[in-house]
């Protein structure tokens, strides 16, 4: 049998803190908005408090908050008005050559460097107004994709591909600048498995295969009900279907 223990706890919001666990812990009252994201030691999550959208990296080890970076304005809090049509649990940061790739759901993909925690660029999707540098998220309603479907952004080399909700345009961006290298409109619901050469698109019950260096579509397939995220089989790519396993 074996048996797991606590080692520690954060964002503790009941007031009292047991033997052994930090006091005064500065993610007090924090929501956490998705799974960690665990890189070299430590771990980066994202969390929001008093309607900022914050990047927190702890000491995996310990517990310890290194930093707290903000990343987002929000105008309600999570779960009131507009907002419960936020994802909780899809903000999911990716990590590629020492920067954390930051979902917002307000119209923006924000780069933080992993060991500072200084704002590296900020790339913007959404609405022109939001494109303007206002950060909300009161155009939630206008989601082009289901809230059933999270899709974190996907680096591969030097390049994050990213099919956000507030955008019906798949984005291609330099990892490094942060400047777009092509957006292209598609009716994609998430991306199941992206390479170096090839994108694995699904759109409920349709597959496509997206170039790339051009964002163009390749081929298309007629596929049952996804029913989960896709793999890499040697060099297939493959998704999970309610029947089978297509490829």
């Amino acid at each position: 049998t074996i048996h797991a223990r606590r080692d520690w706890v954060a964002g503790n919001t009941s007031g009292t803190y047991e033997t052994g666990f930090p006091a005064g812990d500065v993610l007090k009252g924090h929501l956490f908005l998705g799974a960690p994201l665990p890189v070299d030691g430590a771990l980066f999550v994202m969390t929001e408090f008093d309607r900022v959208l914050n990047l927190v990296k702890v000491n995996s080890a310990t517990g310890e908050v290194a930093w707290i970076q903000r990343v987002g304005l929000v105008e309600q809090p999570l779960f009131s008005g507009s907002q419960r049509r936020r994802q909780v649990g899809s903000y999911l940061p990716t990590y590629g050559n020492g920067l954390i790739i930051c979902p917002t759901q307000a119209g923006a993909l924000i780069a933080v460097d992993a060991i500072t925690g200084a704002t590296q660029w900020a790339y913007y999707y959404g609405e022109s107004s939001v494109s303007r540098g206002r950060f909300s998220t009161r155009s939630l309603s206008d989601a082009k994709r289901s809230p059933g479907f999270v899709d974190p952004p996907h680096v591969v080399g030097n390049r994050i591909f990213y099919l956000p909700r507030l955008s019906n345009r798949l984005h291609c961006i330099d990892l490094e600048l942060g400047t777009q290298i092509w957006a292209q409109r598609h009716d994609g619901q998430f991306i199941a498995v992206a390479r170096t050469d090839d994108l694995l698109l699904i759109d409920n019950n349709v597959a496509s295969g997206i170039d790339t260096t051009t964002g163009l579509t390749k081929w298309k397939k007629r596929l049952d009900i996804p029913a989960g995220r896709g793999v890499l089989f040697g060099k297939v790519p493959s998704t999970p279907t309610t029947d089978t396993l297509s490829m």
